[in-house]
This record gives C-alpha cells, structure tokens and sequence, in this order.
C-alpha cells in the first residue's frame, strides 16, 4: 500500500513539474500583446492624418462639351486657382523585423477638398534606426510606390430631348451622373519620420518627397472618356492640355501605430 501511494505521489509531482515547465514554455514564446513589452518584432497598424500638396495650373477653367447629335452643351466651372492642397486620412500595415528592416505591405489615404477626392494606395520598403538604448526612439526612411487618382466633379447631366448624350459616337442615354476629370497617377516617394514607441501606442510624424512617374489625365464619362483639350479650356476659351491638377512634391504626415508581436 505504501509502495503505491509513493507511486502516486511521484506521478502527481512530475505532472505538475511538466504542467509548469509547459506554461513557463509558452509565456516565453507567445507575445504579449496587452502592452507590458515592446516587441522587437511586429506587425503594425498605422493610422494617420496627412497634409498634401497638389501641383495646380492655378487657374479658373470651363469645362464645356457638346453632344453633337442634339447641341446638348455640358458645362461646369473648374475652381483650381488656389486648390494646393487636401487632408488626407489614412491606414497602413507594415512589419519590422530585426535591427533595421521595415516592410510596408499596403498603404491607403482618401481626402477631399473643394469639389476635388484624392486618393492613393501603394507599399515599399524602409529603414530605421534605434536612438537611444531602451529603443523607445526611432528614426525612419522608407521608399514607396502608389497610385495615386486625384478626381474633380464636373456635374450629372439629363438630356432634355431625350436622345441621349453621345460620346465619342457612342449614346451613353439620357442621364450622365458623376461627370469627372481624372488624374491617374504611377508614383513614388521617400519618407523620413521620427517614431516613438510605448507600451500601448506608438507615435509618429514624418514628411515625404513625391514625385510623379506617369500621369493620365481626361474627362471621364463613367463608360468612355475624352481628351483634356476636347472638354476643358481657360476662361479665355483656349483649350486646355493638361497639367490641371497634380500630386505636389511633399506630403506632411503625423500618426500612430499599433504593436502586435510575432
């Protein structure tokens, strides 16, 4: 009888060794995402508010263009004299990994401003740096590629004859909603930002320098669109070619990020 409670005693006290020993494993291994470390690497949610400046032809055009088979003119004002800038908010993903690597996965921001949305979404590659020893201060520089569509409203149209407005000889029917000059563009930019870093939040602000690889600009119709120099023209009546409005040269950007360890 003794011999078999020892038995059971030494059962029971390696059981409960082995339960310890696998719950100290998995406090060391699993990260702790309620904000009692600073993980060395993470994934990270980004949310931001930005400043955004816009190249303009800084002035006041017309849009005008004729449906030829009824004389239905379509008409707005183009108010971009003055329009050199749009708040933009955003959300991103990135990693960090290791000493100095960061990967932004995808970022997004939409603005608008007088009449006028713009948009982008794009990822790329960066860099940063610990400032002090406790690794609460970064800096960082990254490299991006995005798209970037920057839209103007020129109006919904209804056709008072009821032969429909046609477009590039085709009949797009009696209702045009959404008239809108479009600028689509292929960009890149590099990022410098000062980041830093708490249990909960981190915090960020940076500036970023754009510059515009491949620009598209026309009247978009929804199903066809037009040439700028066939729709658009100053207030003088000359045509317009283009350069109307454009992704500007720097971004000014101030945020906030949220850890989760991997």
């Amino acid at each position: 009888m003794k011999k078999t409670l020892i038995a059971v005693v030494l059962i029971l006290c390696c059981r409960l060794s082995f339960a310890q020993f696998k719950q100290e494993d998995i406090m060391t291994v699993l990260p702790d995402s309620t904000g009692k470390e600073l993980f060395s690497d993470f994934l990270g949610i980004r949310l931001w508010a930005a400043d955004y400046s816009i190249n303009t032809i800084n002035q006041n055009l017309n849009f005008r263009y004729v449906s030829p088979n009824t004389g239905e003119v379509l008409q707005h004002s183009i108010y971009a004299k003055g329009l050199n800038h749009t708040p933009n908010f955003g959300i991103g993903l990135e990693e960090n990994l290791g000493e100095h690597l960061i990967i932004h996965f995808i970022d997004a921001s939409v603005g608008y401003s007088q009449y006028m949305w713009n948009w982008n979404i794009g990822g790329g590659i960066g860099y940063f740096a610990a400032l002090d020893k406790k690794r609460n201060w970064r800096v960082r520089a990254s490299f991006e590629l995005f798209y970037e569509g920057i839209s103007y409203g020129l109006g919904s149209y209804v056709d008072s004859t009821q032969q429909g407005f046609v477009i590039n000889g085709s009949n797009l029917g009696n209702i045009l909603n959404d008239v809108k000059y479009v600028n689509n563009d292929l960009c890149s930019s590099v990022t410098a930002s000062l980041m830093y870093r708490t249990k909960e939040l981190d915090y960020f602000a940076g500036a970023s320098w754009n510059y515009n690889l491949l620009t598209s600009e026309n009247v978009n119709f929804y199903s066809t669109r037009v040439i700028i120099n066939q729709a658009i023209y100053t207030q003088a009546g000359q045509p317009v070619n283009g350069n109307i409005l454009k992704l500007g040269s720097y971004m000014i950007q101030i945020g906030i990020i949220r850890e989760f360890g991997l």
